[in-house]
């Protein structure tokens, strides 16, 4: 059995759903479903990996991608709110195959996981797992499609360089309620922290 190489450590998760697919797929053959799935999972890995994110896994009409694995720095919670960000930018008035448009939600959860450093590429391991992807996957479904929801820790960890709105909490049954925020637009330095991570230099 092959060594599994795991440790703790603090990630952000984006989940996306396209809103009122399955009401658009009824009209359409599975040919064109399949044509207009390509073209949307396309963009969504271009622009995950434009931000140093790795695709963790697509569920029907949902991606789920991981910032901060393999490799990870103080800016994996922007690199996702960007993704987020510029993913609704890419897909609003976007027409896909037989001119169809496609609206979605995106959520994103930050917190600390057990990563799986071996699990990327296959299929019978993931990467994360737990509460900060279950998180993520609710958050999107609470708020606006064409927007972006984050958690509080996202929110705290990037308030410098994002603005947000506070949006009414969300009750998950047997939890306490979760405070959740609207991304709008990025602030302050500008950071443009597109391309490969790179690592702090060690001084001392």
């Amino acid at each position: 059995m092959d060594a599994v190489a795991e440790e703790r450590r603090t990630v952000s998760v984006l989940f996306v759903d396209i809103v009122g697919f399955t009401a658009v797929a009824n009209h359409l053959d599975p040919e064109q479903i399949r044509a207009i799935q390509h073209e949307y999972f396309r963009v969504i890995g271009q622009i995950v990996g434009r931000w140093n994110g790795a695709i963790e896994k697509y569920i029907g009409d949902a991606a789920m991608a991981v910032f901060g694995v393999p490799r990870s720095d103080e800016y994996d919670a922007y690199r996702a709110v960007r993704a987020g960000l510029q993913l609704q930018e890419a897909l609003r008035g976007r027409r896909f195959f037989g001119g169809q448009t496609v609206q979605a939600r995106v959520g994103v959860a930050t917190g600390e996981e057990l990563v799986d450093l071996t699990g990327g590429g296959d299929a019978s391991r993931a990467r994360v797992c737990g509460r900060v992807v279950t998180t993520a996957a609710r958050v999107q479904r609470y708020t606006s499609s064409g927007t972006v929801a984050v958690t509080e820790i996202t929110r705290d960890a990037t308030a410098a360089l994002v603005q947000y709105q506070e949006l009414p909490p969300v009750i998950l049954a047997g939890h306490e309620p979760l405070r959740i925020w609207q991304a709008c637009r990025t602030i302050g330095r500008g950071v443009d922290l597109a391309g490969p991570v790179r690592t702090p230099a060690l001084v001392g």
